[in-house]
């Protein structure tokens, strides 16, 4: 009614202003702040009020989103640290003054878990034997080329590697070439006995012609489940290289490796039957690559 002023509602709406009724609206109308006016003459509507009743922040500055999950380091690189600069480390980046550590948060893993680095491995055949035709799976056989020059030829391809550890049988043709290579890169040289080359048992040693052929006619006719006399099957063969392979720590690994070895490999970690790794040639000193995917830990 003419000469009253409906007081000011709660959603932001104004009452009857000063020029429909000619008097001033309620005192809390005329309070000032960000985004009012003192001018009366503009109406009761001296604010101006967001959505829900509610005043409009949107001067201010952002609110900081929580990070749930695999946006926590996206957003850590985005949000600013204490002093005000941003922190542009990388997920599983140290920053100054910590210590590596063998694992990292994968932010695609299962859950979100930790997961441990890929581990990798360079694994080079010894160098060429002296010795044809025979069996010499550990037996110890000379070779063409003595330590010294077998470790010259493959050091720049392990060193550029950079190994953690360097590997080997206790075979001689393995073992003192990695020896000499620990040496002269600073590294630590394990011998394992499960790198070894597979044992043809009693047929160590002797030459092919030496062997009654029935015997290795039936050998050969069910090769991938049944062992030499005395000797290791397959699939133990396999069990045991599958094992050390399990066994690797995170990092960088050399193997100064055999023939037999390198095929468990191509079985364990490059996924390869036994036909199709027997297949593709391996020369002497020539070197090959693995890798393990990371393995979730909860």
């Amino acid at each position: 009614m003419p000469g009253t002023c409906r007081p000011r509602l709660a959603d932001g709406r104004d009452a009857l202003c000063k020029r429909r009724c000619g008097q001033e609206p309620p005192g809390d109308a005329r309070r000032v702040g960000p985004g009012r006016t003192r001018d009366r003459d503009r109406g009761c509507r001296v604010g101006s009020l967001g959505r829900g009743g509610r005043r409009d922040r949107r001067y201010r500055r952002p609110r900081r989103l929580r990070c749930h999950g695999h946006r926590h380091h996206l957003l850590r690189l985005a949000l600013p640290r204490a002093g005000g600069r941003r922190d542009r480390r990388l997920p599983g980046r140290r920053g100054a003054g910590q210590r590596d550590c063998d694992s990292f948060h994968n932010p695609h893993g299962a859950a979100g878990g930790r997961v441990r680095p890929v581990i990798h491995l360079l694994a080079i055949r010894h160098a060429p034997v002296t010795v044809e035709r025979i069996f010499y799976g550990q037996t110890d056989v000379p070779t063409t080329l003595d330590a010294a020059e077998a470790a010259a030829r493959i050091e720049p391809t392990v060193a550029e590697f950079a190994p953690r550890t360097i590997w080997s049988s206790d075979a001689v043709r393995c073992r003192e070439p990695a020896a000499l290579l620990s040496e002269r890169l600073g590294v630590p040289h394990r011998i394992d006995e499960r790198v070894r080359e597979m044992s043809y048992g009693d047929w160590e040693g002797q030459a092919w012609d030496a062997v009654p052929r029935a015997e290795i006619d039936e050998w050969m006719a069910a090769w991938e489940t049944r062992s030499p006399p005395g000797g290791e099957s397959v699939p133990e063969f396999t069990e045991r290289v599958a094992a050390w392979w399990r066994d690797l720590g995170p990092g960088n690994h050399f193997l100064m490796a055999h023939a037999g070895v390198v095929h468990c490999l191509d079985v364990v970690a490059g996924g390869l039957t036994w036909e199709e790794t027997l297949e593709q040639r391996l020369d002497f000193l020539q070197a090959k690559r693995f890798s393990r995917a990371p393995a979730p830990t909860r």
